[in-house]
C-alpha cells in the first residue's frame, strides 16, 4: 500500500512538474516571440530608411549633375554668342574656341559619381545584416538555456532574462547606429555635391574669364 501511495505522489510530483515546464516554456516562449517580431518590424524600418537615404544621395547626384550641365550650357551660350559677334565682325576667334573646349575636356565630369561611395551606408549595410543574425540568436535563446539548466526551472527563467538583456542591448546600439549612420550618409553626399559644385563653379568661371580675354586681344 505504501509503495503505491509513493508511486502515486512520485506520479503526481512529475505531471506537477512537467505542467509547471510546459507553463514556463510557453511563457518564455511568448515573451521571445514578441522580441522577435519587435525586431522584425525594427529592421524592417531601418530597411525602409536605408532605402530613402540611398535615395536622397541620388538625388543630391542629380540636382549636383544638373548643376554642373546648367554650367556648361551656360559657358556654351558664352562663346556662341561671341563667336556669333565675332562672325558679324569678320573676326576669327576660332583659336580661343578651341582653348575652350580643351579646357572643359579637361574638366573630371564624373568626379560627382564619386558623391554615392560612402562608407557610411557600407557600414549601416553591416548592422541590418548582424540584426539578421540576432533574430537567429532569439530563436535559440530558450533551447539554449534548458540544456544549461535541464532540471532548474528559475535558473532556466535567469538565464533566458539575462540572454534577451544582452540582445535587447545589441538591437538598441544596432538600431540606433543605423539611423545616425544613414543621416550622416545624406549629409556627406550633400557636402561632397556641394565641393564639387562649387569647384566646377570655380573652374567654369575661369575658362570664361580666359575666353574673354582670348577674344579681347
Amino acid at each position: 500500500m505504501r509503495t503505491y501511495v509513493a508511486c502515486v505522489l512520485v506520479v503526481a510530483f512529475l505531471q506537477v512538474a512537467a505542467s509547471q515546464t510546459v507553463d514556463i516554456n510557453a511563457a518564455l516562449s511568448a515573451v521571445i516571440g514578441e522580441r522577435q517580431r519587435s525586431l522584425g518590424i525594427n529592421v524592417g524600418l531601418s530597411n525602409m530608411q536605408f532605402g530613402k537615404s540611398n535615395g536622397a544621395v541620388e538625388a543630391n547626384i542629380a540636382i549636383g549633375t544638373s548643376n554642373i550641365t546648367d554650367l556648361l550650357e551656360q559657358l556654351s551660350n558664352v562663346v556662341d554668342a561671341a563667336v556669333a559677334e565675332a562672325k558679324a565682325a569678320g573676326k576669327n576667334i576660332d583659336s580661343c574656341v578651341s582653348a575652350v573646349g580643351a579646357s572643359v575636356s579637361a574638366l573630371n565630369q564624373s568626379e560627382i559619381q564619386s558623391c554615392r561611395v560612402l562608407p557610411q551606408l557600407g557600414q549601416a549595410r553591416v548592422k541590418l545584416n548582424q540584426l539578421a543574425l540576432v533574430q537567429g540568436n532569439l530563436a535559440n535563446v530558450l533551447p539554449k538555456c534548458v540544456v544549461l539548466n535541464p532540471l532548474n526551472l528559475l535558473q532556466v527563467r535567469v538565464c533566458v532574462n539575462g540572454e534577451l538583456v544582452n540582445i535587447d542591448q545589441t538591437i538598441t546600439q544596432a538600431l540606433a547606429a543605423i539611423s545616425s549612420l544613414l543621416n550622416d550618409a545624406v549629409v556627406a553626399s550633400s557636402e561632397c555635391v556641394n565641393k564639387i559644385r562649387s569647384n566646377w563653379e570655380n573652374q567654369v568661371a575661369a575658362i570664361e574669364n580666359d575666353f574673354r580675354n582670348c577674344i579681347a586681344n
